[in-house]
């Protein structure tokens, strides 16, 4: 009898110790493991995300058009032997020339090239020795010209030196709306205009801000109107005038039988200020 006592006693002791130790609880019942709250800000897979792509290169557009001749003091394949410069115009700058006058035997001339230092678009071939032409004799301009992006253009012109009974007076300028170093000038002014002695066959005239060969092209439109030439100011491109700032109106013409005023490679400069 004592002996089942203290089997049964020891039974119920085991059974105790063995639903008390917390060694096998976690292989028999699992916990969760705990998660921090930066743990869970991660972002969940399958969210996209925008990836910009890197700038994509612009290709440089470079001018791959040489130079046009567009008309010439000798497009007649004529000019008067006593003519001191002749003029070539293209329909884009020209940035470097290496042309000559040669004679029929390919004697090359004392004509010096240079090019307008108005527009860049026309050269003039300007007679130095004092010599002219022969008359009825064959002569040759030769060479090329080269714009910004390296496109030639080679020059091959043949012509004749004819006597001829032709204007050989330049037009001279009768008027002009301001006067050079005139001041106070009034920046509400939207024209310029100058008048000369004669119809009127081709001009230059820009309106520059400061220096006139190194200023700020203002970008007025120029017109011919008989003896008029005229630059007016255009709504949209044309940069306004400033008060109290310095202003050159650079300026050339020519009549119909190629008189240039002033000749060769020269220009009239009217410089003004405007009111303070």
């Amino acid at each position: 009898m004592l002996y089942n006592s203290l089997c049964v006693c020891l039974l119920v002791l085991c059974v105790i110790g063995c639903s008390t130790d917390s060694t096998d609880d976690e292989s028999i019942f699992p916990v969760p493991p705990i998660i921090s709250e930066e743990e869970q800000e991660v972002t969940p897979p399958g969210i996209p995300v925008e990836i910009v792509p890197p700038p994509i290169p612009q290709p440089i557009v470079k001018d791959l058009t040489a130079p046009k001749l567009l008309e010439s003091t000798v497009d007649s394949g004529r000019v008067d032997p006593n003519t001191d410069v002749i003029s070539l115009r293209f329909n884009e700058n020209i940035i470097e020339i290496d042309i000559k006058l040669v004679n029929d035997s390919d004697v090359s001339l004392r004509w010096i090239p240079s090019i307008d230092i108005i527009t860049g678009r026309r050269i003039f071939l300007t007679k130095m020795n004092g010599r002219n032409l022969g008359s009825d004799r064959k002569y040759y301009i030769k060479g090329f010209v080269e714009d910004k992006d390296g496109n030639k253009t080679s020059i091959d012109i043949e012509f004749r030196a004819v006597e001829e009974n032709r204007d050989r007076t330049a037009p001279s300028i009768l008027t002009s709306s301001v006067n050079h170093g005139e001041s106070n000038v009034s920046i509400k002014i939207d024209q310029f205009v100058f008048t000369f002695s004669e119809e009127i066959d081709e001009a230059e005239l820009s309106l520059v801000r400061g220096k006139w060969n190194t200023g700020t092209d203002m970008r007025w439109t120029r017109f011919i109107d008989k003896k008029k030439v005229v630059l007016v100011k255009t709504t949209g491109k044309s940069l306004s005038l400033r008060n109290n700032e310095t202003y050159n109106l650079v300026l050339k013409a020519r009549d119909a039988s190629g008189n240039w005023t002033p000749a060769g490679n020269r220009v009239w400069v009217y410089e003004f200020t405007t009111q303070r």
